[in-house]
């Protein structure tokens, strides 16, 4: 094996470590929070939090412009003491800025106005102690997104650590009083994290300026909102079909226990794409940085496909085999949520599977990775209309799996343009069936009532195949390089 892959293949696996010991952190003392909020809340209280949490990260994401992809694609030229790159840092952050504030009045001002439309109670009040989260949350996306295009593992780590040790404090004692509480507790969070990430940032991020050591340029201002534009427009319209999701489950069920329910799905979805999406999350600086060489950045896709595709269905089949053990834990008020889980947790793989098809796509085809996730947003919102209002949060886990299968397929398709991307069709197709047998699996055992032993073993089956797999292709790399 060639140096580069070598060195390539090095660089996948420590940075790996370490960014996923960052977001171990992170997802980890944020799962811990909402777990324990979820238990003490009860469905309905957990709910409310879960409707005001979507409604501003909707919003919040939409008025952001794409500025948190903004600072991750250009996270390693936003370091060094150049004039050109305080220039870059003070755009980012004036935009940042404007967003969040301009974000945050609209859900003040405009809450009772959103309540009233769509019919759910007096939950105006709850959607107006969530507007700090608008701010906050664009603030803290931004300043993770530039530590983790620059590579600054060391920030990334203080950064993740406050955050899952605020979150884990915070959340858990404002579920013992109201939603309200509860959200104020997740702004303080993000807020001392955001404190601690610019800190950090000023100490450790490396001084070089990149795009000069590379031999490149200073991106202008138009360069950054043209790209951040194409960001937002490829995910505006899944974040508000997200939302819709939660709006219409809220419809069914204005006690929003049914959101409760969704939203303890929505968590272990989030447990099941930690794993993968360490790997997601480095495609597209790898991608970025490597050299114009086709075979290379297939190289890059082709062997990130398999680590991400392994991981997400370890993680799956994992979650899904010990589901009712985690259900006692959460308590009897969610056993209604199972099927919910099992759809998401599988839309889970088949997005982080997606991850890196998707990341090439949207750095050199921007323009069709617009059209992929419009299409995708258009499939959730509208499956999501048909089945909803009969079937209240597991409508919305079918719904959300048809989407980003959508995704899957559409992406696949895009890549296996690229010169050299046909080869990926096996690997594509497999993650795929083997995807389809565990959620079909863990749906048979629900529906049985526990007593379909075979559901068991071939969830048991399919993940020791995707372990073997990932183990096989670690050591192969750590040997030589990839292939």
């Amino acid at each position: 094996m060639s140096d580069v892959r070598l060195q390539e293949s090095r660089q996948v696996f420590s940075g790996a470590a370490l960014i996923g010991l960052a977001q171990l952190f992170q997802r980890g003392g944020g799962f811990l929070a909402t777990f324990l909020a979820a238990r003490i809340a009860g469905p309905a209280v957990f709910g409310q939090y879960v409707f005001a949490v979507s409604t501003v990260g909707m919003l919040a994401g939409y008025l952001g412009l794409g500025v948190a992809s903004t600072a991750v694609r250009y996270g390693g030229q936003l370091g060094g003491g150049s004039p050109s790159g305080a220039r870059v840092r003070r755009f980012i952050w004036i935009w940042t800025l404007t967003s969040g504030f301009a974000a945050a009045g609209l859900v003040y001002f405009f809450s009772g106005s959103v309540v009233s439309l769509l019919a759910i109670g007096d939950h105006a009040q709850i959607l107006r102690f969530a507007a700090p989260i608008c701010i906050a949350t664009l603030v803290f996306e931004v300043v993770w997104g530039s530590q983790l295009g620059a590579r600054s593992n060391r920030s990334l780590l203080l950064i993740g650590a406050t955050y899952g040790i605020c979150m884990a404090l915070f959340l858990p004692i404002g579920s013992t009083v109201d939603s309200s509480v509860m959200l104020l507790g997740h702004a303080i969070a993000l807020f001392i994290s955001v404190v601690v990430g610019i800190e950090c940032s000023r100490r450790y991020s490396s001084r070089t300026n990149t795009a000069e050591a590379i031999g490149g340029n200073r991106p202008t201002h138009r360069e950054m909102l043209r790209f951040g534009i194409s960001q937002i427009v490829s995910t505006l319209g899944i974040g508000v079909a997200s939302w819709w999701v939660v709006a219409l489950i809220s419809r069914v069920d204005p006690s929003m226990k049914e959101v409760g329910a969704y939203g303890v799905a929505t968590q272990l979805k989030a447990v099941a794409v930690f794993l993968p999406g360490i790997f997601v999350s480095q495609v597209m600086p790898m991608l970025a940085s490597s050299t114009a060489e086709s075979s290379a950045r297939m190289r890059v896709l082709s062997n990130m496909l398999v680590y991400s595709g392994t991981t997400a269905l370890i993680a799956a089949g994992c979650i899904l085999f010990i589901l009712p053990q985690l259900i006692t834990l959460y308590g009897p008020h969610y056993q209604h949520a199972t099927t919910a889980i099992i759809l998401l947790v599988a839309c889970g793989a088949v997005q982080m599977s997606n991850g890196p098809m998707f990341q090439a796509v949207v750095l050199y085809r921007p323009v069709l990775s617009a059209l992929i996730a419009g299409v995708g947003a258009a499939t959730l919102a509208t499956s999501a209309t048909l089945l909803v209002p009969h079937f209240g949060a597991a409508g919305g886990g079918i719904s959300w799996l048809v989407a980003e299968s959508a995704g899957y397929w559409l992406s696949y398709l895009v890549v296996r343009r690229f010169e050299g991307g046909a080869a990926i069709r096996r690997s594509v197709v497999a993650v795929w069936l083997a995807i389809v047998v565990v959620t079909a699996a863990a749906l048979c055992r629900e529906w049985t009532a526990g007593s379909d032993w075979a559901g068991s073993i071939a969830i048991v089956l399919v993940t020791s195949l995707a372990t073997l797999v990932f183990a096989y292709a670690f050591l192969k790399a750590r040997r030589g390089g990839w292939a």
